[in-house]
């Protein structure tokens, strides 16, 4: 793909992509010289979301190439070669995506509402997701090389402390289950 901004889960309302779409499509409009193109997993019909677009050639969301049954590898290898993950979510219960996003050094920005907060604390870039406005600044502030390369490190950190006290949690239940035998 070349360079390419990354959203995951479109079908589903919550994720609120159509709002992300409309602020990469007029961010195309208003800088031409915008590089890299959108690509979107787990989109049913994508002639639902193309309505939105003016250019449509800065999107890859077509059905067959990006369904909603991505494979762990190939979910794994868009993550890893994605220049920036967004993640506009309107509802969300833990918040793994940006996790996953932040593994493979990819920096993210997100909706400031529901467990994103909780879950990436100042690991990311945040915004309103009923905000498009907001959705453009950080997709642009993320154009900002040394901006961008805070955010890696940043999210490489994060994914590691929140990994570590994942494992902490298992072996803890896992513990107690034990005793109680």
């Amino acid at each position: 793909f070349g360079k390419y901004y990354l959203m995951t889960s479109g079908n589903r309302w919550t994720k609120n992509t159509i709002r992300a779409i409309i602020a990469f499509d007029t961010l195309f409009s208003e800088r031409p010289t915008l590089e890299g193109k959108v690509v979107i997993t787990g989109i049913d019909c994508p002639k639902l979301f193309y309505k939105y677009i003016k250019n449509s050639g800065c999107f890859n969301i077509k059905k067959n190439t990006y369904s909603q049954d991505v494979s762990y590898e190939k979910l794994a290898s868009l993550y890893q070669s994605a220049y920036l993950f967004v993640y506009p979510t309107l509802n969300e219960g833990f918040g793994y995506p940006p996790i996953e996003a932040m593994q493979f050094a990819t920096p993210v920005i997100c909706s400031a509402i529901t467990s994103t907060t909780e879950i990436c604390g100042d690991s990311v870039l945040y915004f309103n997701p009923y905000s498009i406005d907001e959705i453009k600044n950080r997709i642009l502030m993320m154009e900002n090389p040394k901006i961008r390369e805070f955010y890696v490190k940043k999210g490489i950190e994060r994914y590691k402390f929140i990994a570590a006290e994942q494992r902490q949690a298992l072996d803890d239940v896992t513990e107690f289950i034990i005793s109680q035998l």
